[in-house]
């Protein structure tokens, strides 16, 4: 059976994601890109004044983040954060690139397209 390209892992904050994600990246020889790599892109392109909910978790330990905030706090923030859908096609363009460690159509969240790099 063939590998699949590209491998989605979802879920909530904090429950190993990424932890799975990096294991079966290693034993299925795939690199990873995290949905805090493609977060971290976009608020390079943005600004707090441009995008204020986008950039709501700048600096923020999200551990601390998630223990020490109620439901209520949780949910209202959670329902912000449809801002990222709204940049230009430019500003997403130039997220895309920053950061990427490969190549590939597409953008990948704790996964990667199996095809190698080009340097």
């Amino acid at each position: 059976m063939r590998q699949p390209s590209v491998i989605l892992i979802g879920g909530p904050p904090m429950i190993g994601k990424t932890t799975i994600a990096r294991r079966l990246a290693a034993r299925l020889d795939y690199g990873t890109m995290s949905t805090d790599d493609l977060g971290q892109c976009i608020r390079d392109v943005t600004t707090p004044d441009s995008h204020p909910n986008l950039h709501l978790m700048s600096g923020i330990d999200h551990r601390e983040y998630y223990v020490s905030r109620s439901t209520e706090r949780l949910i209202r923030d959670a329902e912000n954060q449809p801002q990222a859908s709204c940049l230009p096609s430019k500003q997403l363009s130039a997220a895309r690139g920053l950061g990427r460690p490969h190549r590939h159509r597409g953008l990948d969240v704790d996964a990667r397209s199996r095809r190698k790099s080009k340097p």
